[in-house]
């Protein structure tokens, strides 16, 4: 106990020099700085701990295993900054926030289970994170800050159960942040995403996950709309790609494909349509489509 600064349950600061730390049963809070640049690896801490001060670990470079007892509701600002070998930490559940700078420069993380309870995820909360490749982001959190994860090493966030891609590249799609691959997967109505390159971003969501019932059923119901951009770009790989799915194109939409096919003239794109309406829908000849077209 000697090794320990505690008064009316905070532990005020740890003098010690023990590897392995074993916190005392009857503390409820770990005060601000109380370990800051101490030599740990492991910290036991007891169920009577409820709150962790600001910068409790910081810097704490040679801490490896931290295990949090499910009472905990407060993780403060900058708590484990820079503990550069810590590698998995899964945060308890009645946790609601991840504060600024919490884990920011914990270089060796790779692996963060953030429970359902988080709402939020403060800027800078897992800044130079390298180590943390992908992120799986409760349904509780609706947005999060652009500098809240080093997205220059990100590759994929979870959300909704879904998986999408995710790199940081100047004028990919226009979706630039977490939080736009967020609303992506979150929205019902597509059709605002038909006229500018962020369509490109749906049709990535969807081939990553193809069962995924609420975004084909937003398709279904934009997809003439969204489709008018592929032909406008002239896609021809992409178009195909989508006809071969065979759950998009249907007897109520594809005179409008096409039409759309021929104001843009997308010649190649055009023929697809007129050949898959042939071979799965039916029409009588090619004609009826310019009579249609041109009102003759």
């Amino acid at each position: 106990m000697y090794d320990f600064e505690i008064q009316n349950g905070v532990l005020k600061k740890y003098y010690g020099d023990d590897e392995i730390v074993l916190i005392p049963n009857g503390v409820t809070e770990i005060g601000e700085s109380a370990f800051e640049k101490h030599l740990v690896t492991a910290v036991r801490i007891p169920e009577t701990v409820q709150v962790i001060g600001k910068r409790a670990f910081f810097s704490c470079k040679t801490l490896k295993t931290i295990v949090f007892p499910q009472k905990i509701q407060e993780i403060g600002s900058q708590v484990f900054w820079g503990c550069v070998s810590l590698t998995a930490v899964s945060l308890p559940e009645g946790l609601q926030k991840i504060e600024s700078g919490t884990f920011a420069g914990c270089t060796a993380l790779k692996t963060v289970n953030i429970p359902d309870t988080v709402t939020a995820v403060a800027p800078t909360a897992f800044l130079e994170c390298c180590g943390l490749t992908g992120v799986r982001l409760p349904d509780t959190i609706v947005s999060v800050p652009d500098n809240a994860f080093s997205s220059q090493c990100l590759k994929e966030i979870t959300y909704r159960n879904i998986t999408f891609p995710f790199q940081k590249i100047p004028d990919r799609h226009d979706i630039q942040t977490i939080t736009d691959i967020m609303e992506l997967i979150r929205t019902k109505h597509l059709a605002g995403y038909a006229y500018s390159s962020k369509v490109h971003a749906v049709w990535e969501l969807f081939f990553q996950n193809p069962e995924y019932e609420p975004l084909i059923e937003a398709i279904q119901k934009s997809f003439a709309v969204l489709f008018e951009f592929v032909s406008n770009e002239k896609d021809t790989l992409l178009a195909k790609k989508l006809l071969d799915t065979h759950q998009f194109v249907t007897k109520e939409n594809i005179d409008k494909l096409i039409s759309c096919a021929i104001d843009a003239e997308a010649k190649e794109i055009q023929l697809m349509l007129m050949h898959y309406k042939n071979e799965y829908i039916g029409y009588d000849s090619d004609e009826d489509i310019i009579r249609k077209k041109f009102d003759l």
